[in-house]
């Protein structure tokens, strides 16, 4: 399989909302429409700290990884949030997510980012796998949130 991937454009908006849909079904999430095309929307504003990414073979797209650019008080240099990451699953355990999440890491090297970081949750045990091998494994951070 040879993935290409590329910047998400407007042509694109269809296939994602398909695969966005499944990636709210695989965390048991719902977001109200307006949410979903509020996300679009910003994905494609040039003035917006998101960008998107899309992996694609020769029958489509495939996969989806959303960033968001962040500012520091640790570094003066930019840092980069993996939002959401998603693979259909007739693309999973191919590579699919490693690439998507290579090019990201290379688009904010680019753009001068220090770090790029993202998290999962406990039970994601194949998507932790792919993060163990790519990091060497957890750092100690502990996440606390509150819904306001």
């Amino acid at each position: 399989m040879t993935v290409i991937v590329r910047d998400i454009g407007p042509d694109d908006e269809a296939t994602w909302r398909q695969l966005w849909a499944g990636y709210l079904a695989f965390y048991e999430q719902s977001v109200p429409d307006d949410v979903t095309s509020h996300t679009w929307s910003m994905l494609l504003d040039a003035n917006s700290a998101y960008w998107g990414l899309v992996a694609e073979e020769e029958t489509g797209v495939m996969g989806f990884a959303i960033h968001q650019d962040q500012r520091s008080t640790w570094n003066t240099a930019p840092i980069v949030y993996l939002e959401d990451l998603f693979v259909a699953d007739t693309a999973r355990g191919k590579g699919v997510g490693r690439t998507l999440m290579e090019a990201g890491m290379e688009h904010a090297k680019k753009g001068g980012s220090c770090k790029y970081y993202w998290q999962t949750d406990t039970g994601n045990v194949t998507a932790r796998h792919l993060y163990d091998n790519m990091t060497g494994g957890i750092n100690d951070r502990v996440i606390y949130e509150l819904a306001l």
